[in-house]
């Protein structure tokens, strides 16, 4: 899954969309391990971020 922004995201409700490095912080998250990667930027979360800056956006 992808945003407008071209960034991952990722979580248990966005699945793998991406292969190698993405695969690997997934299994580490699943297995409860300290991620290679800080994965806060990629939470299914910042889509809410995204729906939320673009309902204040006025022009274009």
């Amino acid at each position: 899954m992808y945003t407008p922004d071209l960034s991952p995201v990722l979580g248990p409700v966005a699945g793998i969309a991406l292969a190698g490095g993405v695969a690997r912080l997934v299994a580490e998250m699943i297995d409860e391990r300290a991620p290679f990667v800080d994965p806060t930027p990629f939470a299914p979360a910042f889509l809410q971020r995204c729906a939320d800056a673009r309902s204040r956006k006025t022009v274009g």
